[in-house]
C-alpha cells in the first residue's frame, strides 16, 4: 500500500511570511481580548532572520514559486510581490490573532 499527505492549515491557506515573536505578541493579544484594538491594528513583531513558508496543501505546485519571491523579498528587504490583503491573509500569526479575537486563546 502507498500513503500520501499534503500539509495544509484549517484555512486552506499557506503560511508565509516572518515568524511571530509570541512572547513580544503577548499584550497585543491581550488588548484583541479585551476588545481594546482591532486585530488589523496589530504588527506582529518578527524574529529577526526567521521567515515561515508552509501549508502549501494540493496548490502548492502553483503557490510556491510566488511565495518562495515573497519570502526571498523579505529576506533580502526589497518590495514585496503581494498586495497587503493578501500578506495579511497568510500572516503566521493570523491563527492566534483569531483565536484571541473569539477569546479561545
Amino acid at each position: 500500500g502507498r500513503a500520501a499527505m499534503r500539509v495544509t492549515t484549517p484555512d486552506q491557506l499557506p503560511v508565509a511570511g516572518p515568524m511571530p515573536d509570541l512572547p513580544a505578541l503577548q499584550p497585543d493579544l491581550e488588548k484583541l481580548r479585551n476588545g481594546a484594538i482591532s486585530e488589523k491594528a496589530i504588527q506582529p513583531p518578527p524574529i529577526p532572520g526567521f521567515f515561515l513558508l508552509c501549508g502549501l496543501g494540493a496548490r502548492g505546485l502553483t503557490t510556491a514559486p510566488i511565495l518562495g519571491e515573497y519570502i526571498a523579498c523579505l529576506v533580502l528587504g526589497e518590495p514585496s510581490p503581494l498586495p497587503p490583503t493578501l500578506r495579511r491573509a497568510l500572516d503566521p500569526a493570523r491563527f492566534l490573532l483569531r483565536k484571541a479575537r473569539h477569546n479561545k486563546l
